[in-house]
């Protein structure tokens, strides 16, 4: 899998903080300006942290810090107090994003503001401010401001879901999960977010997949292309690779089945499957041969067609059966 890890050690956490909070200079400000410029990896890295630091509107009393930041550690089993004289600039940055991390944001009240929406079915569509669709699986559950205006496209989410961002270099889109965030600009992916794992699995365009580690004070972050996948364990708090993917995961939304590195014999049962005929290997070898590709919206003659091309497998219709053979098999 072609995974890009991006960790935090050059992301210059006091210069974020000082410029969101309106106390940096005009060159630290330019200095911040050339850093995004860098790379498109730092001016993802610096819409999540953004998104994820604690906006307090005006007519609410001054942010305590120090008591946002017992209230994180209660909860992240953090044996060591903070300084109370004066927190740097990092741990503002850090309390605010582990805030925004464990779902404390400081959400507007305003009924009429918020959209909430929970799926009653499978397959349910719904389209965003912004013309993102959502492809929703029963009891999925989402919410966020209606008109969409600031500087991000946020989204609190649970369940699962096929997301087809509309793309917008000038507003990231954000989703929140109660833990770990998306960030992304225009792509398409599915997520299956629950209570102790998340799942993300690209269907083309380019996914940063964030989650705040406080007891090393870093942002843990992957990068996901095109047909990667990745799995967060919150009761380990571990992202990995995971060794397969259910090839039917985009089927609901996309009509798109995944391979990578399929047996045969696993092959034809999700073919079974989701085509509902009958099909069959009649020989061990072909069994245990591998297939990696993909079919968009492929009749089960075409998804044939190219299983021929790619490796030489003959099919034939006998009775109600269709079996596959190949060299190998005679």
């Amino acid at each position: 899998m072609k995974m890009e890890e991006n960790m935090e050690n050059n992301i210059p956490f006091d210069l974020i903080s000082r410029v969101l909070s309106n106390d940096a200079s005009a060159e630290e400000i330019q200095q911040l300006s050339h850093w995004r410029n860098e790379s498109e990896a730092n001016e993802i890295e610096y819409s999540n942290l953004a998104s994820i630091m604690v906006e307090v509107p005006s007519d609410v009393p001054t942010f305590d810090v120090n008591k946002a930041w017992d209230k994180v550690s209660a909860q992240i089993n953090v044996e060591s107090k903070p300084n109370r004289k004066g927190l740097s600039y990092f741990k503002l940055g850090l309390v605010g994003c582990i805030i925004g991390l464990l779902g404390l944001f400081i959400w507007p009240t305003d009924s009429e503001l918020t959209q909430k929406y929970v799926a009653k079915s499978d397959g349910e569509i719904l389209w965003l401010p912004d013309s993102s669709k959502l492809t929703l699986k029963k009891g999925a559950q989402v919410e966020y401001l209606a008109d969409f205006k600031g500087r991000y496209r946020n989204v609190f989410f649970k369940g699962e879901a096929f997301f087809q961002v509309k793309r917008d270099t000038s507003k990231s889109f954000i989703i929140d999960m109660g833990g770990p965030t998306v960030v992304v600009l225009g792509t398409s992916f599915n997520i299956k977010s629950g209570e102790h794992r998340t799942e993300v699995v690209v269907n083309s365009g380019k996914v940063a997949f964030s989650k705040v580690d406080p007891r090393i004070n870093k942002v843990k972050k992957h990068v996901l292309l095109k047909d990667d996948a990745l799995i967060y364990d919150a009761s380990s708090d571990e992202m990995k690779a995971p060794s397969n993917i259910d090839p039917t995961t985009l089927f609901y939304a996309t009509k798109t089945l995944v391979f990578k590195k399929t047996k045969m014999r696993d092959l034809v049962k999700v073919l079974s499957s989701v085509y509902n005929e009958q099909i069959e290997i009649h020989c061990e070898s072909l069994a245990e041969e591998t297939f990696k590709g993909r079919f968009e919206d492929d009749s089960l003659e075409e998804v044939f067609q190219h299983l021929s091309l790619a490796m030489d497998v003959e099919f034939e219709k006998v009775e109600e059966k269709i079996i596959l053979t190949n060299e190998a098999c005679k």
